[in-house]
């Protein structure tokens, strides 16, 4: 799976949605590496420490010029009563966020044959990108992005 795909997937659901903007908004961490992590070991795409290296320098070069002005914009208008153009710049943070998710799986070796544990590589990103969150959010996004990837019951 694309991991713009599966970014759409996962993140339409309200509990990895909402594990996700809480790892955003209250530790600093970035959606978009999240979601990545998360494909990667869903996948079983190892993360060598150069291709997390590179995830980070790519997604700290988009956040600081690209996403998080526009979120910062987006915010600002909707508590001003802006909605329409809150919602225009919305689109225009989605459409950066997926950029940066089409430049993160470009650099993502292919997958191995051997499991890839997801909340290790979730650690492994999260404390590479910012201080380490609580546990408890990380494994509560670990538990969210693994019933995301199960294949729907017949």
């Amino acid at each position: 799976m694309k991991l713009w795909d599966f970014a759409l997937v996962a993140y339409a659901r309200d509990d990895v949605r909402e594990a996700c903007l809480k790892l955003q908004d209250r530790d600093g961490q970035s959606v978009c590496l999240l979601l990545w992590a998360g494909w990667a070991a869903s996948e079983s795409r190892p993360l060598p420490p150069e291709t997390l290296a590179s995830a980070l320098a790519a997604a700290r070069q988009w956040e600081h010029g690209v996403t998080g002005p526009l979120r910062a914009a987006r915010r600002m208008l909707r508590s001003h009563g802006h909605a329409a153009l809150a919602g225009t710049v919305g689109a225009a943070e989605i459409e950066a966020e997926r950029l940066l998710l089409v430049q993160l799986e470009g650099l993502t070796p292919p997958p191995k044959a051997s499991a890839v544990n997801q909340l290790s590589v979730l650690v492994a990103v999260t404390s590479a990108w910012a201080p380490l969150p609580a546990p408890d959010r990380l494994d509560a996004l670990a538990q969210a992005l693994a019933s995301a990837c199960r294949p729907p019951e017949l």
